[in-house]
């Protein structure tokens, strides 16, 4: 059965190895074929995806900003590296966003506070895309201390990048993608 994972993701898993094909309808809206730049549009023709996948169907909504950690064996090993950022972008004007909420997933410490919630946005114009990150709650030291951004749907090389208003020159554009990827340094705090 194909389902919605919150407003953003949609999961499609093949139900039956024998058919020819596994057809999905997609839920109304714009949706990016998960960590990549291919988009579809939701319409009545449905599309046809293969009935043994080498991974699940996953798809994620253009304005989703998703929040991700490297693979780890077992909860209480620490994952490795930054957090990843995924942003699939909307067209100019839609609605952008994500969330992030940590605690020590342990204990209830939470309850006093012991926890982090960040906000991400993201807007998209025609001069192109701001990403920010506010931290609505500070009361938790997580994991990782740097972001790696990485922006779905970049159809052409940025002429510049900025982070908090200055030019960086360590990022890169996948132009057979369409991604930007960059890492913001110590991001617990709000960035732009």
């Amino acid at each position: 059965r194909d389902l919605l994972f919150g407003p953003d993701l949609f999961v499609a898993p093949g139900s039956d190895e024998r058919l020819d094909a596994h057809q999905i309808v997609l839920p109304p809206g714009e949706w990016y074929a998960f960590g990549t730049s291919q988009r579809h549009v939701a319409q009545k023709d449905p599309i046809k995806l293969d009935p043994r996948p080498a991974t699940t169907p996953l798809f994620a909504r253009a304005g989703a900003i998703v929040p991700m950690q490297a693979v780890v064996q077992h909860t209480g090993e620490k994952p490795a590296g930054p957090l990843q950022l995924q942003v699939y972008l909307p067209r100019a004007g839609g609605e952008c966003g994500g969330s992030l909420y940590q605690d020590d997933g342990e204990s209830q410490a939470y309850k006093d506070g012991s926890l982090l919630r960040v906000a991400y946005a993201c807007e998209v114009a025609r001069r192109g895309a701001t990403v920010t990150s506010h931290v609505v709650h500070d009361g938790f030291a997580p994991w990782w201390g740097d972001v790696e951004v990485t922006v779905y749907g970049v159809a052409r090389k940025p002429s510049s990048l900025r982070v908090d208003g200055k030019a960086v020159g360590d990022w890169r554009f996948d132009g057979q993608q369409q991604s930007v990827v960059i890492r913001v340094p110590q991001a617990r705090r709000d960035w732009k």
